[in-house]
């Protein structure tokens, strides 16, 4: 069971090793001045127990890591910074940021979040260890406005996912094609800063997030269907990795190229899975 805290719905996870991790999500919270609060809890132990580290008035959606001891959070249109294997969070930056993605302590990257909408427009990056972001091109075309997502045609599309390699180079991925904009237009590349961008990978149906590892072993996966396919030449080929179960991911990293974890949900309980073989098997560690 995942312990967390109470009335608690995870949003992401993210480790710097097999052993420490971070998830966040949002605590019902009875008697508080908002009807949720925030949480983000840390393992030491590979997701087997977990204790709370922050937890706040905010709305925290996105978190990443990087090293051994980096990490960073986003939402409520605020960004998060830990420097001590999240122990503890400091507001650096007052943004509205998703799906943020480090390099490096100091570069790294975030889909940016119009006003009053949900979709995802843009990239921006960070220089300075997310203190400050400025918008770079983002190859994903902007959606028609006005459009809601069930009118969305084959065209328009918007920024689904992003992976951090090095510093000005990554991948993008962009959504909104097909029926409830749920098909994903291609994975593309960039070595500039976004100056550029390379279709890597052609459209493909209901494919959500990617992270891909400077080594170039990665995957992709579906949040509903729960599908993982992994890429070894960064991008190029793709190939589907076995599961166990199928499941609707949540959210989802890789540790290193064998080590992958999931967080899943199967009509309502939350459970996190960890696979020792790229993907090919999955084994729960806890279940809610």
């Amino acid at each position: 069971m995942l312990r967390i805290a109470a009335g608690f719905t995870a949003n992401e996870i993210a480790f710097w090793d097999v052993s420490h991790g971070l998830i966040v999500g949002v605590a019902r919270c009875t008697g508080c001045p908002v009807n949720n609060q925030g949480v983000i809890a840390a393992t030491n132990d590979g997701g087997r127990s977990w204790h709370v580290v922050f937890r706040g008035n905010h709305t925290i959606t996105g978190v990443t890591t990087f090293g051994t001891m980096d990490a960073w959070a986003t939402g409520d249109s605020k960004v998060f910074r830990t420097s001590d294997g999240g122990q503890t969070w400091s507001v650096i930056a007052h943004a509205s940021l998703v799906s943020p993605s480090f390099s490096s302590a100091t570069y790294g990257w975030a889909g940016i979040v119009p006003n009053h909408s949900e979709f995802v427009l843009s990239i921006a990056e960070t220089t300075d260890g997310g203190h400050t972001w400025a918008q770079i091109h983002s190859p994903c075309r902007r959606k028609v406005s006005g459009l809601p997502p069930s009118m969305l045609s084959a065209r328009p599309l918007f920024l689904a996912d992003l992976s951090s390699a090095s510093w000005g180079a990554g991948w993008a991925t962009c959504s909104g094609g097909g029926a409830m904009g749920a098909n994903v237009e291609g994975l593309y590349w960039t070595g500039d800063r976004g100056s550029t961008w390379t279709q890597r990978w052609g459209a493909y149906s209901m494919i959500d997030a990617v992270q891909i590892l400077p080594d170039g072993h990665g995957a992709s996966w579906n949040w509903i269907a729960g599908e993982f396919e992994t890429t070894t030449d960064a991008g190029a080929t793709w190939h589907l990795a076995g599961s166990a179960n199928t499941w609707s991911i949540r959210g989802a990293w890789l540790v290193s190229d064998a080590t992958w974890y999931a967080l899943t949900t199967v009509r309502g309980p939350v459970s996190l899975y960890r696979s020792t073989n790229a993907g090919k098997t999955w084994h729960v560690i806890e279940r809610r």
